[in-house]
């Protein structure tokens, strides 16, 4: 079900008090990853640190699975649209690649500390940020919170057949590889009475890397 919550303020999908995290996969076309070697360029003010984030594209190249996850997503749109009564929700925008549907999620690296005063700020997992480049740039009115922590891992199929998941370094993904996209479904009030629903990543799985 969709629930309102006010820190921070959004329309979340809830199965009890959890989350309810998806997952599709596709091929790897976009990203913007961590780690950063030094201070990007024009991190001068605090709506630009806002800004910062970990972003993902994939796409399914045409293939009937990926349409598949296509659907099901408008299904979720749906859901929202009934659910925010005299509210507009945007419609998703997703900038096709090469022709082909995509989905794009992201997650920033920090939220305002007013907007989640009840959330503690989180190290960083390893290899997001090993130079500390984030940890020097973060102003003390945000945090790194629940909401800005996203996993990377890789797959591999263990010596029983199944398949077992390892933390990695997000450095390693490249465009081209099969991936796992994990991501929650966030409606997030914006001007106008309207709304508009963040695919917000929450992990990124490494299926395979060699058709790349």
């Amino acid at each position: 079900k969709l629930v309102e919550f006010k820190y921070p303020p959004s329309t979340r999908m809830m199965d009890g008090e959890t989350e309810v995290v998806l997952k599709m996969r596709g091929v790897l076309c976009g990203k913007l990853l961590p780690p950063f070697n030094e201070i990007p360029a024009g991190m001068n003010t605090l709506s630009r640190i806002r800004s910062l984030r970990q972003h993902v594209k994939i796409t399914g190249l045409g293939s009937d699975e990926f349409e598949g996850y296509q659907t099901k997503l408008q299904d979720v749109h749906e859901r929202f649209v009934e659910h925010a009564a005299d509210r507009t929700v945007q419609p998703f925008d997703f900038i096709p690649y090469e022709g082909h549907p995509t989905l794009d999620s992201h997650s920033r690296y920090f939220t305002d500390r007013n907007m989640v005063p009840y959330e503690k700020n989180l190290p960083f997992l390893p290899g997001v940020d090993p130079r500390r480049v984030l940890r020097k740039l973060q102003p003390e009115e945000f945090i790194h919170g629940p909401d800005n922590v996203v996993e990377y891992c890789v797959r591999a199929i263990g010596s029983k057949g199944l398949p077992c998941y390892t933390p990695c370094d997000p450095s390693m993904f490249r465009v081209g590889d099969i991936v796992e996209v994990a991501f929650s479904c966030v409606g997030i009030p914006i001007k106008g009475q309207c709304m508009r629903v963040l695919l917000q990543l929450r992990g990124l799985t490494l299926i395979d890397n060699t058709i790349r």
